[in-house]
């Protein structure tokens, strides 16, 4: 673990770096071995702002260089293909933003310590506004801190660029998951929550075969969001095999999955024969033994 105070990538010192004739030399610290990352980081000075009550988050090795980088990478966004870059580094950021801070919390027992509780979550929320990428806040019934990519920033981010591709996924990001979701915390749009950890799914109300539409609309074109694309689309579809609880009737649940099989570009055909599989078995009711409908109107049971 590498102690380092959260302001030091966002001083003022720092920013000034960059706006310098001549600029300090580039570290030479390896990179990621991801060809989407943006090499940009500079060299920094050790002498940063201290915070009030000189309160550190300790970060693992390795993450300042990556929170340096992003922070440049931000400032010379010009085109989709920087914006996918910069997305990438965020989601790679992300995760280890939350292994550093859920072994702080963890190692100084900060659940049990109201008043340290307090200064560090003030700490992350201020380290979260400089980053101009996350948020703050606590998941797990308010049990675990955690750094969530604010898909807000991100559609703010693609609307500096010309191309449409990073508007259109942002959009699609947004619309599943809303402007602070992301996919490990929220539910996506195809299933409504009932519980902390359960809902039912919406098929039957063409969420399904909208968000599947626009997938494959984005796909059919130039993006720089294939991968994160794909990810969207095997959840759906897994989802569509799989869940076992909907909130409409069965009825309505198989004449959806009729349109998507007959839709065109909307699915493989590999799933294709997956899905007309599970239309079969729905109209046989050779599941319904483990299948639960019309959730809506309270008939289903949840642990």
């Amino acid at each position: 673990m590498k102690t380092i105070r959260f302001a030091l990538f966002f001083s003022s010192a720092a920013l000034f770096l960059f706006a310098c004739n001549t600029p300090p030399k580039q570290e030479t610290v390896p990179q990621d071995n991801n060809d989407t990352f943006i090499d940009s980081a500079v060299s920094r000075s050790q002498d940063s702002m201290i915070i009030p009550n000189n309160y550190e988050l300790k970060f693992k090795s390795g993450l300042e260089y990556k929170l340096q980088n992003l922070h440049t990478a931000l400032d010379v966004v010009r085109n989709s293909s920087d914006v996918a870059k910069v997305y990438a580094q965020a989601l790679s950021i992300q995760g280890d933003l939350n292994e550093s801070i859920s072994l702080q919390y963890k190692k100084e027992k900060i659940a049990k310590k109201d008043s340290l509780k307090s200064l560090f979550s003030n700490t992350c929320d201020t380290f979260a506004v400089k980053s101009k990428l996350f948020k703050f806040t606590y998941v797990a019934d308010s049990t675990a801190p955690y750094f969530l990519i604010s898909n807000d920033s991100l559609l703010r981010l693609s609307k500096r660029t010309k191309q449409k591709d990073d508007d259109a996924f942002f959009n699609l990001l947004t619309e599943i998951y809303g402007l602070e979701g992301v996919k490990d915390i929220t539910f996506p749009k195809w299933i409504v929550q009932t519980t902390d950890y359960s809902g039912y799914m919406t098929l039957g109300d063409n969420t399904a075969t909208k968000i599947l539409t626009e997938i494959g609309a984005q796909r059919a074109k130039e993006t720089q969001f294939k991968s994160q694309l794909a990810s969207i689309y095997d959840d759906l579809i897994d989802a569509i095999l799989t869940y076992r609880k909907y909130g409409k009737s069965k009825s309505q649940i198989i004449a959806e999955l009729e349109k998507i099989v007959a839709g065109y570009n909307m699915i493989t055909d590999e799933d294709n024969d997956r899905i007309s599989q599970r239309i079969a078995d729905l109209k046989t009711g050779i599941k319904d033994k483990q299948i639960e409908y019309n959730c809506e109107q309270g008939n289903c049971h949840y642990e």
